[in-house]
């Protein structure tokens, strides 16, 4: 299970409509409890990973490893295949778990099975 706080979940709720109809993007620290945005030069739909690796390390060194990567669809939250191929990396490095919210708002979280490369939804409750 995943806890989130509502300031927090309103957070990716802000940043996700400013950004639509591209995908809104971030990382959560602390224990979820600190949002950093993402912020890149490429607004196309599916690219929005930073690509400013001093910044993410800036992050890194501040708060440690993120707890959970952000990024929202326009349309279902479920790990496209793209998301699928960033999770074989991102995973077994930081830890952490997806959350990916959908256009309609709804947030659903995702990890990996390991070895199989198959997405496991992970609850999460809003505190």
């Amino acid at each position: 299970m995943l806890y989130l706080k509502k300031d927090i979940m309103n957070e990716l709720v802000e940043w996700t409509l400013s950004e639509k109809p591209n995908e809104a993007a971030g990382y959560l620290f602390k224990e979820n409890s600190i949002f950093e945005k993402i912020i890149t030069g490429d607004h196309s739909v599916g690219h929005f990973f930073d690509d400013n690796l001093e910044r993410l390390a800036g992050f890194i060194e501040e708060y440690g490893k993120p707890t959970a990567i952000f990024h929202s669809h326009p349309c279902a939250a479920v790990p496209s295949g793209m998301d699928r191929r960033y999770m074989e990396t991102t995973i077994p490095f930081f830890g952490c778990i997806w959350l990916i919210m959908s256009n309609d708002l709804k947030l659903r979280a995702w990890t990996l099975r390991e070895i199989t490369l198959i997405t496991n939804e992970v609850e999460v409750k809003i505190i």
